[in-house]
């Protein structure tokens, strides 16, 4: 599936920021910015450049889970079994999250995927939620860790 440059910059870079935050955020790390931008931003090239390529449907998920994972394992240095299964949940999540929103979306507002998916800036706007979502669970995880981490701290 080809991506304009204009959804690759209003919903392609802001989806992999949040998917590099929120992976980052399962793995347990400490949030470190340098470090989550260096990743989502990397992710959203090759987003960018995996679409373009003429292969089924889905396959193109498929490699952008290894790209995330191969991006997680550089910069975190956890191990590849790990980063490939948070990078696997983190896709999960964000697709889940995108077919509620679509679904209730498109049943709220009576469009149907046709007329969604043909509207540029309608397809934006209908996967903002999605990106925005899976920031809020990453900084969810990051202070549910904090919470847990302070329960069990000896003093």
């Amino acid at each position: 599936m080809k991506l304009s440059l204009m959804r690759w910059l209003l919903q392609g870079v802001p989806e992999c920021l949040a998917i590099a935050t929120f992976s980052w955020m399962l793995l347990g790390r400490q949030f470190n910015a340098r470090k989550i931008l260096s990743i989502g931003l990397l992710q959203a090239l090759a987003a960018y450049f995996v679409r373009l390529l003429p292969v089924s449907f889905g396959i193109h998920t498929l490699i952008l889970v290894f790209s995330l994972a191969a991006l997680l394992v550089y910069f975190s240095s956890g191990s590849y079994s790990r980063v490939l299964s948070v990078s696997l949940v983190t896709f999960v999540v964000l697709g889940l999250l995108e077919l509620v929103i679509f679904a209730l979306s498109s049943s709220l507002f009576n469009l149907t995927a046709e007329a969604i998916l043909a509207d540029p800036l309608l397809s934006v706007l209908m996967g903002l939620p999605g990106v925005a979502l899976l920031f809020l669970g990453a900084f969810l995880l990051a202070g549910l860790k904090r919470k847990i981490k302070g329960i069990f701290k000896v003093t």
